[in-house]
């Protein structure tokens, strides 16, 4: 396929066809876009942005950064108690991008569309002598009473993680270290992790009515922990033998333990972690399994106002170089 040629064209044959199921966006004919939220509910609102060499490798697959960039934001929606209900789409993307790299972009936000029952409200495109970058505003719904946020941590109640912990980050550096078909070779479900996550969506409404405080993990375990400390003035400790761990990871640990930091810090695994009450959370794990999700305990909130992780490993204590990602 050519070069793109024409802005709105682009539109026409890729775009458009992604907002027909969401009435306010106008088939992307006008500046503006409306969504409405069922009665008794209000919106939710998630950012997320990507850069090429930053966030993902210039080679990674198109259908597959589209599905990347909805998960991600999809994902905060979820870990606040909100069902997704569509979204706002804005690509910066070099001059010389082939249309055949929009067309798979494009197939892979229409799969996502499908699976969790999204539509695109509207957005914009542009050209720009830097990097590609992707920007996504996911909009969600719940109820103002059921919003779960980082603030509601307190001391006594039990720390959950959803999923496993670490095979996103894990996966990454597998591929800068022995290259992308090295890696998917020996560890195609790490690499698929970092590819492309599973927001756990389905545990949305579960949380609403049980999760004290709760964070997706984009930032990395011990970050994301902190994030909740600060917001709700405790500190937390977890126990590194209770994580929930892939045969995969395991076997990257097993094989140089020093990845431990990398699995704690490294970020990118989209898991939620939560806070809970000991009398929620027996119900909480149930609700969660009959939706196919896995929640495991991996510490507790304990006093208040020191506002620290600690991270143990059976009498010892494990020290971290670096707690999180950051961009700056």
């Amino acid at each position: 396929m050519a070069l793109i040629e024409g802005e709105f064209g682009l539109i026409d044959k890729y775009f458009a066809p992604l907002s027909k199921s969401a009435p306010g966006a106008v088939n992307l004919t006008d500046d503006v876009a409306f969504f409405e939220v069922s009665p008794g509910l209000v919106p939710v609102v998630s950012v997320d942005t990507l850069v090429g060499g930053v966030h993902f490798f210039p080679q990674d697959p198109p259908g597959n950064l589209a599905k990347k960039l909805i998960r991600v934001s999809l994902s905060d929606l979820a870990a606040s108690g909100a069902r997704p209900l569509g979204y706002f789409l804005s690509l910066s993307m070099p001059a010389d991008t082939d249309e055949s790299w929009v067309a798979e972009f494009a197939r892979g936000l229409c799969e996502d569309q499908k699976e969790f029952g999204i539509a695109l409200f509207g957005g914009d495109t542009t050209v720009t002598s830097g990097p590609l970058s992707l920007s996504l505003t996911a909009v969600g719904e719940a109820a103002s009473d059921k919003i779960v946020r980082r603030s509601g941590a307190k001391p006594g109640q039990r720390v959950f993680v959803t999923g496993t912990i670490g095979d996103s980050a894990l996966g990454l550096t597998l591929i800068k270290k022995m290259g992308m078909r090295e890696a998917n070779s020996h560890f195609p479900d790490l690499v698929q992790r970092y590819l492309v996550p599973n927001p756990r969506v389905k545990l949305a409404p579960i949380l609403g009515n049980r999760a004290a405080a709760s964070i997706d993990i984009s930032d990395g375990l011990v970050g994301d922990l902190a994030h909740i400390c600060k917001a709700s003035g405790v500190s937390i400790s977890i126990d590194f033998s209770m994580l929930p761990l892939s045969t995969s990871a395991k076997r990257v640990i097993e094989a140089n333990p020093t990845n431990k930091g990398i699995l704690l810090a490294g970020g990118d695994d989209y898991e939620i972690l939560l806070c809970c009450s000991p009398e929620n959370s027996r119900e909480l794990i149930s609700k969660a399994a009959e939706q196919g999700v896995v929640v495991t305990e991996i510490g507790r909130v304990t006093n208040q106002g020191d506002r620290f992780v600690r991270v143990t490993e059976g009498a010892c204590v494990v020290e971290i170089e670096d707690t999180s990602w950051r961009h700056f």
